[in-house]
């Protein structure tokens, strides 16, 4: 949102997500700060209340596709664990209830992000990244942070909203980054080529059969994992 560019392109593979964010472009801060307020008021959302909040939540996750207000998700996300986002394979909201609350700060923060969103070019989209090559011009810098495949997260156990992440899915990464490459473009991937003594063996291969550059990452004390970047250019 602090980019100084005349276009940009938000995309998100989860479509809940990306509704969310382009939510506060769309409404009237002034009418989603009142929505927010009475659907504090209609639940009876509170810090630490179980009940209210599992009740605000199960109602959200009840509603078809369409009938999902961004602004509803984004009331109890408020009150949710760390006012974190995550969902099941189902795309349901499955966060636990948290301490936090609609406070001024947060407040705040939000008029603040509204007023900017509101200000600026912004395309949404939510499509694969691949998808997205119209939008990449030659004399751009591309920075991939992909999932780890030696690792397990939250985004590549095929879990809360997400597809996982696999060898055909980082085949896909490594033909797209080449594609990257032979029309001049450059790039830097960050990915794990070692993990509790499993080598990544395609990531290696690949690298050296394209002449990439290579550079490990300082790792932390107790860090089984060998970290690495991975650039087309000098």
């Amino acid at each position: 949102i602090n980019i100084k560019a005349k276009n940009i392109v938000y995309n998100d593979i989860n479509h809940l997500i990306k509704d969310l964010v382009e939510s506060f472009k769309i409404y009237d801060t002034y009418r989603y700060i009142l929505y927010i307020k009475n659907i504090i008021k209609k639940f009876g959302l509170e810090p630490s209340n179980s009940e209210s909040y599992l009740n605000a939540r199960a109602y959200y996750n009840s509603l078809p596709l369409s009938k999902k207000d961004p602004r509803l998700l984004y009331t109890i996300i408020l009150y949710g664990y760390n006012q974190q986002i995550r969902f099941n394979g189902g795309h349901s909201f499955n966060n636990p209830v948290g301490m936090r609350w609609f406070n001024n700060k947060v407040l705040e923060k939000m008029i603040s992000f509204s007023r900017i969103i509101k200000e600026k070019n912004i395309v949404f989209k939510c499509k694969e990244y691949f998808e997205l090559e119209d939008y990449i011009k030659r004399n751009i810098f591309i920075y991939m942070d992909p999932p780890y495949r030696l690792t397990n997260g939250a985004y590549n156990d095929g879990k809360r909203g997400f597809k996982g992440w696999n060898i055909k899915m980082e085949e896909t990464l490594f033909n797209f980054a080449d594609k990257l490459n032979d029309s001049g473009k450059r790039f830097m991937i960050s990915y794990v080529l070692k993990h509790n003594g499993k080598i990544n063996t395609q990531l290696k291969d690949w690298i050296k059969r394209n002449g990439y550059k290579l550079m490990s990452i300082k790792k932390s004390p107790g860090i089984k994992r060998k970290e690495i970047l991975i650039r087309n250019y000098d």
